[in-house]
């Protein structure tokens, strides 16, 4: 026992021993994060993986800011897309986007095919909003339409990838949606969640994006259960009508939140 701690240090000195110290750290922290990913490790690494990548690619988002603002100026429109989710625990959160034009011009291209429309959702992700990994987003109209024996599914942030890159198939429904994110929600771990963000990824640049998500990647979840018959036109417009005054509520409530801290700075 004495004898190999006095050859420690003559051990870490050969090329071989300092790749298994590395080796052995790398593994005690992997074991470490997967143990408490669902504590807290996978909140962690979307800070830091989602800081990283907001420094990193920030040269090209001031780029293609700056093409997207003279676009606007010139043919009209928007440089940014914000639309409005259902996020954890169907929480109204925002995600923005680059906006891409009518024209389908060689920007709206370069930012589909390179991922940068994305960028500014890496934002969401450092505030909480999102996660890399979730369920996929729901419309708050969706979500109010959701049953409460699926509603397990915003017990989890959602994400910009899904764990449907990897279960799900061009037959997918939404019932077998549901299904899924309430296995994910209730067993979600690092390894997997890594498996799934580098088979998203992949699906993006072969052209894929989307094959795994069945008719939920171009139906709505309301649409859906009218296309089905599962509910009527008054239902579905009580949905929209219940997501609007649910989105109407938040936005009063963090502006008398921030009014009542302005206040209190001012004091």
């Amino acid at each position: 026992m004495f004898d190999l701690l006095a050859s420690a240090p003559a051990f870490l000195q050969t090329w071989w021993g300092m790749l298994l110290f590395v080796v052995a750290d790398i593994a005690l922290l992997l074991a470490i994060l997967a143990l408490n990913y669902r504590f807290f490790a996978k909140r962690l690494l979307d800070i830091l993986f989602s800081a990283a990548m907001l420094v990193l690619f920030s040269p090209f988002f001031a780029g293609f800011a700056i093409a997207q603002a003279l676009r606007a100026r010139r043919q009209g429109g928007a440089v940014f897309e914000q639309k409005t989710y259902a996020g954890k625990n169907a929480k109204p959160v925002s995600l923005s986007l680059f906006a891409l034009s009518d024209a389908d011009d060689v920007l709206d291209r370069i930012l589909a095919v390179s991922g940068m429309r994305y960028y500014p959702a890496l934002a969401a992700v450092f505030l909480g909003r999102f996660s890399f990994i979730g369920p996929k987003p729901f419309t708050l109209p969706d979500s109010a339409a959701t049953g409460e024996d699926a509603f397990v599914r915003f017990s989890v942030r959602p994400g910009l990838f899904s764990s449907l890159e990897r279960f799900g198939g061009k037959s997918l429904t939404y019932p077998d949606l549901f299904e899924e994110d309430a296995e994910y929600a209730a067993h979600f771990t690092l390894f997997g969640d890594v498996a799934c963000f580098f088979a998203g990824l992949c699906a993006h640049f072969r052209g894929e994006e989307g094959q795994k998500y069945g008719v939920c990647a171009q139906t709505g979840y309301v649409d859906w259960l009218l296309a089905e018959g599962e509910i009527t036109e008054e239902e579905a417009k009580a949905y929209a009508e219940r997501a609007h005054a649910r989105l109407k509520g938040y936005e009063e409530r963090e502006r008398d939140r921030k009014n009542f801290a302005d206040f209190n700075a001012f004091k």
